[in-house]
């Protein structure tokens, strides 16, 4: 069928197009464009948004025809995006309306997911005034503040101070052991560290924050 709807003129050629490109229907290509006269995909949409709706009031995609993959909807809620499995339709993932992420990845529900906000592997004993590091994420730098003391610099600061900060790094020094901890020193930019059990350069320094 070759039919193009127009206000202006009636119906013409070719393909089908509604008003330019409200609807096209490219048939040459097998494609549907919406706000698009030329789509690139099968289905292509361009506008500012896209509202889907069903009988319960809650937007519904199915991931494929056969009924595999995954729904992605709002049903029963007006504010949350929920992931389900389909087949089951169990609920898999959900951001809730405060942004919070939740899944379930064997905890037996949907829960808020809390995740690691800045890590770093760092060498203690590296010479300063920024330590080798080994590894990191949202870690600018290590600072050296002298002998066993140090500061873990963030690459993006958190909110606030109230976060967890768990810190591993273990020697023994003759018939002593040194361990590093948090100094306490909490910052939204920074978090000290120092040797807990008198102040030593160790090598092996591992730190994790978590809010």
């Amino acid at each position: 069928m070759a039919v193009t709807i127009n206000g202006t003129t009636g119906i013409d050629t070719p393909s089908l197009t509604a008003d330019t490109t409200t609807l096209v229907v490219d048939e040459t290509n097998n494609r549907v464009g919406i706000g698009t006269a030329t789509p690139s995909t099968d289905l292509e949409v361009s506008g500012s948004k896209i509202k889907i709706t069903n009988a319960s009031g809650g937007a519904q995609f199915q991931g494929s025809a056969n009924g595999g993959g995954m729904y992605f909807d709002s049903i029963g809620s007006t504010t949350d995006m929920i992931f389900r499995q389909t087949g089951s339709f169990t609920e898999r993932m959900r951001i809730d309306s405060s942004g919070n992420l939740k899944f379930n990845s064997g905890y037996g529900s949907a829960v808020t997911a809390y995740g690691c906000r800045a890590w770093v592997k760092f060498q203690g004993s590296g010479a300063g005034p920024s330590l080798p590091i080994n590894g990191s994420g949202n870690v600018s730098s290590v600072g050296d503040n002298g002998t066993g003391d140090y500061t873990m610099n963030f690459s993006t600061s958190m909110p606030d101070v109230a976060y967890s900060c768990v810190a591993s790094g273990h020697e023994n020094i003759g018939t002593y052991t040194r361990d590093l901890v948090p100094a306490g020193n909490y910052a939204t930019s920074s978090v000290r560290l120092r040797i807990y059990g008198g102040l030593y350069d160790i090598d092996i320094c591992n730190v994790a924050i978590f809010r």
